[in-house]
This record gives C-alpha cells, sequence and structure tokens, in this order.
C-alpha cells in the first residue's frame, strides 16, 4: 500500500477547469464569476489529464489517463467524480493511479474520490470529498475538508486550497495530513496563461521524513468559450531536487 508521499506525488486551476470554473460555463455577470469556483446549475465540466513521470530511471513509467466530471447541481453546489491528482488533492503535479499503465502501476483503475463544493461568501468555497484509495489491492479510504479561493486583479490570478485529509481505514499505511496547494497566475491575453503552483504536504506521522514541497511550472490556452488546454512541468518534491519530476497535459470541455 502506498505512503501518503507516493499518493500525492502530485488544482492546477489555470489549466483544465479542475475547479469547475464558471467563467468556463457562463460570461461574465454579476457576482464575478471569474473568482467563482462553483459552475452553474446544470452545466457540466469534465476534464482529462495525461499524467507522464519522467522522474530518473522511471521515464514514462507510470503514464495515467485521469476523467474528472463536474457537475453544477445548483448554482452555489458543485458535485464531481475525480480520479486526478489535480481533482482529488489540489495539487497537478505526479501521475495518478487511475487508467494508470506501467510497471509502477499498483493496477489500472485504483482510485477514486466522490467531491462536493459549495459556495460561501465572497471567492470561498467549502470542499468535501469522500477518497478510496487502493482498489487493486486493499482500500483506503478517507476523507478530506478544505476551502477554496480565487482572486482576480487585472491580469493576476491567485488561488488557494487549503485542506484537511483524514484516513477513515488503513491508518498503517496512510496519515493524516495537510495539504496547501498554492498557485499564482499572470494573464498573457485572454486566452493565455502562465503560472506556477507550490505549497506544501504536510504529513502528520513521520512528518520530517515525508513532508514534501512540490513546483510546478504552468501553462493554460483557451481554445474557445469551451475548451481549453493546459501544461504542466513539476518538480515533485525540493527535497528530491530535478530526480523526480513530471509532464501534464489537461483538457477541459464545459458543455
Amino acid at each position: 500500500m502506498r505512503s501518503i508521499g507516493s499518493i500525492l506525488c502530485g488544482v492546477f486551476l489555470l489549466g483544465a477547469a479542475t475547479t469547475a470554473r464558471a467563467d468556463d460555463v457562463a460570461p461574465a455577470a454579476a457576482g464575478k464569476p471569474a473568482q467563482q469556483l462553483t459552475i452553474p446549475k446544470g452545466k457540466l465540466v469534465i476534464d482529462a489529464f495525461i499524467d507522464i513521470n519522467l522522474s530518473t530511471g522511471a521515464a514514462f513509467d507510470p503514464v495515467s489517463i485521469s476523467p474528472d466530471i463536474w457537475y453544477g447541481l445548483s448554482d452555489d453546489i458543485t458535485l464531481g467524480l475525480v480520479h486526478s491528482t489535480a481533482g482529488q488533492f489540489g495539487f497537478v503535479s505526479g501521475p495518478g493511479s487511475s487508467l494508470c499503465f506501467g510497471d509502477n502501476c499498483p493496477g489500472v483503475y485504483d482510485n477514486f474520490g466522490i467531491d462536493g463544493r459549495f459556495r460561501l461568501k465572497g471567492p470561498w468555497t467549502l470542499d468535501a470529498a469522500l477518497l478510496v484509495d487502493g482498489l487493486a489491492t486493499d482500500a483506503i479510504v478517507a476523507g478530506k475538508l478544505g476551502a477554496s479561493a480565487r482572486w482576480v486583479s487585472n491580469k493576476l490570478i491567485l488561488e488557494v486550497q487549503p485542506s484537511l485529509l483524514i484516513a477513515f481505514s488503513g491508518r498503517d499505511f496512510l496519515s493524516d495530513a495537510l495539504l496547501a496547494p498554492i498557485t499564482l497566475g499572470y494573464a498573457l491575453s485572454p486566452k493565455l496563461q502562465l503560472g506556477v503552483q507550490t505549497g506544501v504536504i504536510l504529513p502528520f506521522k513521520n512528518t520530517s521524513d515525508a513532508l514534501s514541497i512540490p513546483v510546478s511550472l504552468l501553462t493554460r490556452f483557451k481554445l474557445n468559450p469551451k475548451l481549453s488546454a493546459g501544461l504542466a512541468f513539476s518538480f515533485l518534491s525540493l527535497d528530491e531536487g530535478a530526480d523526480a519530476r513530471s509532464l501534464t497535459l489537461g483538457v477541459s470541455y464545459a458543455l
């Protein structure tokens, strides 16, 4: 069974619409939808991530294709079926383990999550998720509770997504942890954005050995009002230097 570090070895909010942003499914209007992290009632956003491990000695093993599906239950409540590390944990870095291919995969389909996002006052939303990992071996069930916020000022975009991960089962293999991704972006044009994501993965067990600080360089291009694509090159943890790295391609389509 994998540790918290390997599960989280990798929300690119600037890439595909992992946070189901309102501006991907509705035009700007009252309530500043560019800063809203839920989607309108009845709308659907589909994200797909191709994650490629580029680490030293393990290039292209594994490669994963992770789909996330978000639905607007109401204007203030968004539900998601998530498989990517971005959708489940907020960090874009690292291959997922659903639709996973390679010798280092625990199985082709090994995890999923059910996520709920509830719109609060201003740019804030409350996030709650039930996550299941290890379907190919012994399943671990965990819960995630946190918040998300997105601020837009002229061409600058700041996104934060702090959360607490709590293991309900498999506590010998998975530690409770604090997850705190931070994403800063800059809009070069209405269609092109560049950004960087970092943050901290702080397990409460064996903290000094398992602490991880990933760094990702991001770009996003809006092809049309419904379709966008993003690319991320990531160093999975600063303490491992340039040896642990990955490449992520994200595509998002809004219905």
